[in-house]
């Protein structure tokens, strides 16, 4: 992937990323003034922290109550984080607490980066396992 083309090759949504690929990725949507944030939720040990944790990182709103349908609302709010869009890079996805809240976080993920196509700025998720519904990210 290189710079200038992020956005023009990858539709917003949430894709399974290779760790080879990271610094890559990340690279090109820096290179076109997107976004990035990072966040490493291996040590979480509940649902709720994890979205406490996830709230933090994307400084959301003070009203973001740290549940599934307030992360929707914000990540979704065209007027949240406007400007050439947004890449979160989570690591150590598959130690998320619960599998079924796992499941839930991504639907979520994936809702919010569909709510977000342009000509909104849009959402980028990258998670560092594979997932039955989360395509790979594509290379250009």
């Amino acid at each position: 992937m290189t710079a200038r083309t992020f956005n023009a090759h990858v539709s917003a949504g949430l894709y399974h990323l290779q760790p080879a690929q990271k610094a890559t990725v990340i690279a090109a949507a820096s290179a076109e003034a997107i976004d990035v944030v990072t966040l490493d939720i291996r040590k979480i040990r509940t649902t709720r922290q994890g979205l406490q944790q996830l709230g933090k990182a994307l400084h959301l709103p003070d009203w973001y109550a740290a549940n599934f349908d307030a992360l929707f609302d914000c990540l979704a709010d065209p007027d949240w984080h406007a400007g050439q869009g947004l890449l979160l890079a989570l690591d150590g996805v598959a130690h998320w607490p619960d599998a079924d809240d796992l499941e839930t976080l991504l639907e979520v993920l994936a809702a919010a980066c569909e709510a977000r196509q342009p000509p909104t700025a849009p959402l980028w998720v990258v998670i560092d396992m594979p997932h039955d519904n989360c395509a790979e990210f594509p290379s250009a």
